[in-house]
């Protein structure tokens, strides 16, 4: 069955309330609602349905067929259901399969956790302990995910969600099913912050700068209503308007438009930001080859600096007052733009714990540079289950 593109994500959005109160009623002991299970049941079987042709799923936008892979949402419903049907020990099965280490690293991980009472848990969510999504729109968190998440999350005073998304409005709140109450949000590497009671904070922003960013997203929006690059509002993070930050999608990791289209939507995004700031000093651009990210400065020691999750975290602490109430800190992360938030941690708490969650053998040396006791995970699966683990020693 063809969809487009706008049916696709209204099918996943459909997942979210479901997937809410699957976790609701299993945080509280009771049986989900067969209703919700078979919500998610038959939202699987339509995205089973989307054709395939040479190993990728076929969509439609502005009636052209767009190429790309839904392994994330088709997976982790699937996951879901296995999880939901047969139990816990069925889905580490799944992931022993994929990942032969799994066993050995949960192990390690409890280990590792064991002896310490952790106080504040601040962690990345993609790639981190979320499984990476070809796109954000669509990167809806699954329930066994969320349950493994509020497991720990009830034993830590300050359990911290940090990304680079936006807060809302098609951010980290809105793909979330987490219980209410439990996690705090810090969205925008950590400019913006919801507490567990529903309480916003926000980095300030002078006036003279957040007009450069103004100016910016309406070129940006408009941008994405030309047919020719519409498509780059739907691929990878697509449009995030960011507190500080915007970002645009270039490219995904199924590597959905061309290389030369990207190129030149890449060329046409830096054309823009010259125009708005021909000084450079107010936005700086960087290209992760996925996504252009265009970002405010801030004023460094001596001159403006890209704002990174290390002052979300300066952020936070002051916010939520963590220097006189957090001891023991547990930080997670698996990209280099991680790395900061482990570097303000070792400078601003007594004791500090870390994981990141990768392969790359050059990050990790990187990693370890910065801070020898961090352990390397290698997938999202084997750290949430590690925290879970460690919650149910508590």
């Amino acid at each position: 069955m063809q969809i487009t593109i706008d049916q696709f994500l209204s099918l996943m959005r459909d997942t979210i309330e479901p997937r809410r109160t699957i976790v609701k009623a299993m945080i509280e002991n009771y049986k989900p609602d067969e209703s919700a299970i078979q919500k998610l049941n038959d939202i699987s079987q339509t995205l089973n349905t989307i054709p395939i042709i040479d190993n990728h799923r076929v969509l439609l936008i502005e009636n052209k067929q767009v190429y790309t892979d839904l392994g994330y949402e088709v997976e982790e419903i699937r996951r879901d259901l296995n999880f939901l049907k047969h139990g816990e020990e069925a889905l580490f099965k799944s992931f022993s399969e994929s990942n032969p280490r799994f066993d050995l690293e949960v192990k390690q991980g409890v280990d590792y956790l064991k002896d310490h009472q952790i106080d504040c848990f601040i962690s990345d969510r993609d790639g981190t302990v979320n499984n990476y999504c070809g796109r954000y729109l669509s990167s809806i968190q699954s329930t066994y995910n969320a349950l493994f998440l509020s497991h720990y999350a009830k034993t830590v005073k300050y359990p911290i969600l940090l990304t680079a998304a936006p807060l809302e409005n098609v951010g980290l709140r809105d793909i979330s099913v987490n219980p209410e109450n439990l996690f705090i949000y810090a969205g925008s590497k950590g400019r913006e912050l919801r507490d567990k009671f529903g309480k916003k904070s926000s980095l300030s922003i002078p006036k003279s700068k957040q007009r450069f960013l103004d100016q910016l997203n309406i070129e940006l929006k408009s941008i994405l209503q030309n047919p020719q690059y519409k498509v780059f509002g739907y691929i990878g993070s697509g449009l995030q308007l960011k507190f500080g930050q915007s970002t645009i999608a270039r490219q995904d990791i199924y590597s959905s438009v061309s290389s030369q289209k990207s190129s030149d939507f890449k060329n046409i995004i830096e054309d823009i930001v010259r125009k708005i700031d021909p000084s450079e000093n107010n936005l700086i651009i960087e290209d992760t080859g996925m996504d252009i990210e265009i970002i405010l400065t801030v004023d460094g020691n001596s001159e403006a600096k890209e704002f990174d999750k290390g002052d979300g975290v300066k952020f936070i602490a002051e916010k939520l007052n963590l220097l006189n109430s957090s001891k023991n800190i547990l930080v997670c992360g698996d990209t280099r733009s991680d790395i900061p938030m482990i570097k303000t941690c070792l400078s601003t708490f007594p004791s500090t714990k870390a994981i990141f969650v990768t392969e790359d053998e050059k990050l990790i040396k990187e990693v370890k540079g910065v801070y020898s006791d961090t352990l390397i995970l290698s997938t999202p699966d084997t750290l949430i289950t590690t925290l879970k683990e460690t919650a149910r020693g508590k």
